[in-house]
């Protein structure tokens, strides 16, 4: 695992002449540079902060890592769309008991209903925009993969008529109550509810829980920004490797637990 920052910025050329002498290259205008975060980074690192540069903190796992990690957090899949109805957010509404919501950090939706999608989307599984918390399959690769686990599912809807889409399913994926160490995240107290959520991108390895739930399931945590919250999705090394031998999901789409 190496620690990897991304640089961005309208880049001049001051500052393009400063980066040439550390061996950097890059072009005048608007451009992302990736310095490992190493001996070079903290020595640029004055001059990121004096030019109030776009900085971000990131990690570039070893195959092997992602592969022979017990429990690792899905972090990637196919895009799917957004959830219907897309305009207003109205799929808040539509789809979850907002009683214990809060529109300010995001957090307490309960899903109540179906999803609503504008299309039915090709791939075997995916994501939906706005919602990094829920997964949708294929109906074929549930009934191969998943229902012989016991995992339950529900139904996915076609919006604006309603109709229950036959041919793809959402995973209803259960929350553990156990914490993890999230000492090396930054939280966020919302100042409305009081509630806490943490930064969204993966710090190194995610802590592994002592008692993890069987196959798949959802952190006890929320994390995002804004008004953003969604609980992070944990998964079997196990259920991981049949879902990459089925070409289902790729291997880089993990982060591995420790």
């Amino acid at each position: 695992m190496k620690a990897v920052r991304q640089i961005s910025t309208w880049w001049n050329s001051e500052q393009i002449q400063i980066l040439n002498q550390f061996g950097l290259t890059v072009k005048e205008g608007f451009n992302n540079i990736f310095i490992e975060e190493n001996e070079l980074y903290f020595k640029l690192e004055p001059y990121f902060k004096k030019w109030d540069v776009y900085n971000v903190r990131g990690f570039d796992y070893s195959k092997e890592e992602r592969l022979n990690s017990k429990y690792c957090v899905i972090q990637g899949w196919n895009e799917g769309g957004y959830p219907q109805s897309e305009n207003d957010n109205g799929y808040k509404k539509l789809t979850y008991n907002l009683d214990n919501y809060c529109p300010i950090c995001g957090i307490g939706f309960k899903q109540k209903d179906a999803f609503r999608l504008k299309n039915i989307p090709k791939h075997l599984m995916f994501g939906l925009h706005w919602t990094f918390g829920e997964l949708f399959f294929n109906v074929d690769v549930y009934k191969k993969i998943f229902e012989p686990l016991d995992i339950k599912c529900c139904d996915v809807k076609l919006y604006k008529s309603d109709k229950v889409i036959d041919s793809i399913i959402q995973l209803v994926l259960p929350e553990i109550e156990e914490t993890v160490n999230l000492s090396d995240y930054v939280a966020e107290t919302c100042s409305i509810c009081r509630r806490t959520k943490y930064h969204p991108m993966v710090q190194g390895f995610f802590p592994e829980h002592k008692n993890p739930l069987p196959h798949i399931y959802k952190t006890k945590e929320y994390f995002g920004s804004g008004a953003q919250a969604d609980k992070k999705i944990i998964i079997s090394g196990t259920l991981r490797d049949i879902l990459i031998k089925e070409k289902i999901m790729k291997y880089y789409w993990f982060i591995p637990c420790q």
